[in-house]
């Protein structure tokens, strides 16, 4: 279209006829003439635009606003005019372009710093919200993740480590979660640690204290932190059956072993000479207030201790119950005590000397005996006799019924 009306330009300059040329036509006649009927009469300083120009074409100058507006653009540089220093540029609701008040900043140096200046003095503000929304199917193990990324010696961006929270439970009512800690480890991101929704720290490896791990020290709490102990521990398989002992410096494994299987109830533990075993014999629970293990012989078993002997003063020959002592006061000729017919292993008998000057002895029928270190009575119808007004003698059965041992006299026995 310029060319054309360029050329009507020259044509009314180089003739004098210019009128008779275009014979009188009127502008609007001259428009469709040359099908300029959409062309508007309106100028550009106060042309409000329109949606259908696809190409502006090359800019050298653009100035959003005034002068000193928000941003302008020239000689290729876009130049900010009411930012602060590292501002980044927001779209709102109210305007295309807007600063944040430095709050979020960048820097080719520190990065971006997000910050938020309030009153508070004991709250928590989160400044940084990271989000992954799905339209599946949530199951455990969906969650969000920061990445860092570093240069290494050769390449950009490589990854350095990983920080991930995800669902280790996913339904919403009952949701419970973990944190993930990913470094690289030999080129790949590996699992460093994870914190559980209980507090515990899962560490797939290990722990070391201030940079070390001294072999077979373990922590232990000195009442403040946690600590390498002092002592070691075993750090190596011992043999089955072995239990860690102190040798006085260290805790060791024990030099013979220790039942490692289920024994027999009421067994205890005994040394074979070598090694701790499980005993033969079983052991009787306490039972009542006052039992004490006796043993039947093959086992041990809770029965009640004897009640000592019962003490009697007599004046007349008797046969001895067992459990019983008797003391001679009888007048007048030797005291006679016939041993019981029957008596249990263990049981006892005693006589003590009184005012019988003539003192006492023990008679015992057919099939009894009674043994003493010096001299055994016969089988046959016999007597133990004790020579002295204050003689002492105690008996104890030690085969059921027929024989018993003198456990302890005082004076002078003789058997018959």
């Amino acid at each position: 279209m310029k060319k054309i009306i360029v050329l009507l330009a020259l044509l009314c300059a180089v003739s004098a006829n210019a009128q008779q040329l275009i014979g009188g036509l009127t502008p609007t006649s001259i428009k469709s003439i040359l099908t300029l009927s959409n062309v508007e009469n309106t100028a550009l300083s106060t042309w409000t635009g329109s949606a259908n120009i696809t190409t502006v074409g090359t800019l050298t100058a653009l100035t959003v606003g005034s002068s000193t507006g928000l941003v302008t653009w020239s000689s290729g540089a876009l130049t900010n005019n009411t930012l602060a220093a590292n501002s980044l540029l927001f779209a709102s609701s109210t305007s295309a372009v807007t600063g944040n008040s430095a709050n979020l900043t960048y820097s080719a140096t520190t990065g971006v710093l997000d910050r938020i200046s309030d009153a508070g003095t004991n709250t928590v503000v989160d400044l940084l919200t990271v989000t992954h929304n799905s339209s599946g199917s949530i199951v455990a193990a969906f969650g969000s993740g920061i990445l860092f990324n570093g240069q290494s010696s050769t390449t950009a961006d490589r990854n350095l480590g990983e920080i991930n929270a995800q669902w280790t439970t996913a339904t919403d009512a009952t949701r419970v979660a973990k944190m993930v800690f990913q470094l690289a480890n030999n080129v790949a991101l590996t699992t460093a640690g994870t914190l559980l929704s209980t507090g515990i720290f899962d560490l797939p490896i290990g722990l070391r204290i201030n940079g070390a791990a001294s072999s077979g020290k373990i922590l232990i709490g000195d009442g403040t932190n946690f600590v390498a102990s002092t002592p070691t521990y075993p750090n190596t398989s011992a043999t089955s059956g072995k239990i860690m002992v102190s040798d006085g410096t260290n805790f060791v494994a024990s030099t013979p072993t220790f039942p490692n299987a289920s024994a027999t109830t009421r067994k205890i533990i005994v040394s074979d000479g070598t090694n701790w075993v499980a005993s033969t014999e079983t052991h009787a629970v306490p039972g009542t207030a006052g039992n004490i293990l006796t043993s039947d012989g093959t086992n041990w078993t809770s029965a009640a201790p004897s009640a000592g002997l019962t003490y009697t003063a007599i004046t007349a020959d008797q046969i001895a119950a067992v459990g019983n002592a008797y003391i001679n006061n009888k007048s007048g000729s030797i005291l006679a005590i016939t041993l019981p017919v029957t008596a249990s292993v263990g049981q006892q008998i005693a006589v003590f000397g009184g005012t019988n000057t003539a003192s006492f002895k023990f008679v015992y029928t057919t099939s009894q005996k009674i043994h003493s270190a010096a001299t055994t009575t016969t089988v046959t119808t016999g007597n133990l006799t004790a020579a002295e007004q204050w003689a002492v003698v105690l008996l104890t059965c030690v085969v059921t019924n027929n024989e018993w041992s003198v456990t302890y006299y005082n004076g002078s026995i003789t058997a018959n």
